[in-house]
């Protein structure tokens, strides 16, 4: 039962009102430290641009609506600071405390992490996890294969996106978040 639990997946996505929103949390050790990225972390980065540059339409969260776009209207993301200490951070804290779900241990959610992070100046955000995975290969292969995942990483709106990668007893922690926000490119 454990490891069914462990390799589900869950997205979510929304967009939120402007306004402020107020972090319950603050980046823990696992933090990404002047822009190291794990390997792991780079290959689910470039395994999802790829697949975005071969898609043919993508999901508009507001009409809830696939629409046509092609290789070159495809939006490569950014590599955000921010974003990728909020996913690093989340799948640390998850893999440490055993955890799997997008409300945190200490009840925050992908909103209260990522501005918690630093992450500003955005409409909408989404986030994507997965769990027991051991490649981005892998992981990428479910999202995709996921009605819901796929929405998130197609998402019209999306023009950056941070990324995690956690270990523990029981497996892997993967997380993805996107913004539509650019805050800096860590792959430049």
């Amino acid at each position: 039962m454990l490891q069914k639990q462990l390799t589900r997946c869950a997205t979510f996505a929304r967009a939120i009102r402007f306004g402020s929103t107020s972090p319950r949390i603050r980046p823990g050790p696992g933090s990404v430290p002047n822009g190291n990225v794990s390997s792991e972390e780079w290959q689910l980065f470039g395994l999802i641009n790829e697949y975005r540059a071969g898609s043919s339409s993508c999901f508009d969260v507001y009409s809830r609506s696939w629409r046509s776009w092609h290789g070159a209207d495809a939006v490569w993301l950014a590599l955000s600071p921010a974003l990728s200490r909020a996913a690093h951070d989340y799948a640390y804290h998850m893999a440490v405390a055993g955890w799997f779900s997008h409300v945190g241990i200490n009840n925050d959610g992908p909103a209260d992490r990522i501005v918690a992070a630093g992450y500003s100046g955005f409409t909408w955000y989404g986030e994507v996890i997965a769990a027991g995975q051991h490649s981005a290969a892998e992981v990428m292969n479910g999202w995709r294969n996921s009605e819901g995942h796929n929405s998130a990483l197609l998402a019209c709106q999306a023009r950056a996106m941070g990324a995690g990668y956690g270990v523990d007893a029981f497996g892997t922690r993967w997380v993805v978040d996107f913004g539509n926000h650019i805050d800096g490119n860590l792959a430049q």
